[in-house]
């Protein structure tokens, strides 16, 4: 449950982070447009590089509709998941995972699964209780010894001879051994299903534990990859921020064409959504590192 708010909650960051990309796109498009309609009404270009720019006002609107939307869906799924009213507004405030804050070290998430994970720990016990019932079993293997005794306080007590008409009190104690030497089988029978119960605890607990194992060595290997792809994407925004900006100086000053103008735009707006992306998934991707090492939901590497 608190994985999936989780998930649920980086995937409405992400639906606000792309409709915030897109709405800026729009408006350096339509920027770009009124720039381009005044020179089509100067005369110094020609109409159908306006229209080129309209097409391009025209898709990135487009855009703009269906991010609008992927927001309301995503806030409707978590509300859903937390319990809310589905038409509830919420305000995301939980802050970005430190990009400069170390992982912790693969062996530390498999310690923390081995030691934390709900289902390992089910199978600890179950093997556990197998190996008392295989013990208890064995039991009947060994004669069983019991101590009694009695006090008799009687008149006349017929423990006395001879007997007398008065009141006497008399005590006895004693250990009994038992051992049924015909048995026909049956402990040796129960020896055996007890201790197939605890070999099949036992393996089952092995198979769960390698299970947990690859887990969590996929989820680092998605973490690191997560990651690695925030650099890339952010060196990406700057490279395609720097080009954009040259590419518009060289616009202003008739040495660009409106064609690389609009090329450079998509460039950027497709970098910063692959930053954007690249960020949510990365937080997704340590909120399931935690999850499958059996870290408290409270844990955060922040």
């Amino acid at each position: 449950m608190a994985f999936a708010a989780r998930g649920a909650y980086w995937m409405l960051y992400k639906a606000q982070q792309v409709k915030l990309v897109i709405d800026e796109n729009v408006t350096q498009v339509q920027s770009h447009l009124t720039d381009v309609t005044n020179m089509v009404n100067a005369g110094v270009m020609l109409r159908d590089e306006q229209l080129k720019a309209q097409v391009q006002l025209s898709n990135a609107r487009f855009a703009q509709v269906d991010a609008a939307n992927n927001v309301k869906l995503a806030m409707m799924q978590l509300n859903n998941i937390i319990g809310l009213p589905l038409d509830t507004n919420l305000t995301l405030t939980t802050p970005l995972a430190r990009r400069d804050a170390p992982l912790k070290t693969l062996d530390e998430y498999k310690s923390s699964a081995a030691g934390n994970r709900p289902d390992l720990n089910a199978a600890r016990m179950k093997i556990e209780s197998a190996r008392a019932g295989y013990g208890a079993s064995k039991g009947g293997y060994l004669p069983s010894v019991s101590l009694f005794g009695d006090i008799l306080y009687a008149n006349p007590n017929q423990r006395y001879l001879p007997n007398q008409e008065r009141w006497d009190n008399t005590w006895d104690v004693g250990i009994m051994v038992s051992y049924d030497l015909f048995d026909w089988g049956i402990t040796r029978s129960q020896v055996a299903q007890a201790d197939a119960r605890k070999s099949q605890a036992e393996l089952a607990y092995e198979q769960a534990l390698d299970g947990v194992e690859l887990e969590v060595n996929q989820s680092y290997l998605a973490l690191l990859q997560a990651g690695e792809r925030i650099a890339i994407a952010n060196g990406g925004v700057e490279q395609a921020e720097e080009s954009a900006r040259i590419v518009k100086n060289r616009f202003h000053n008739g040495h660009a064409t409106n064609t690389e103008v609009l090329d450079a735009e998509i460039a950027l707006l497709q970098s910063k959504l692959n930053f954007t992306v690249a960020t949510a998934d990365y937080e997704i991707a340590l909120s399931r590192m935690q999850k499958v090492a059996g870290m408290p939901d409270s844990a955060s590497e922040k």
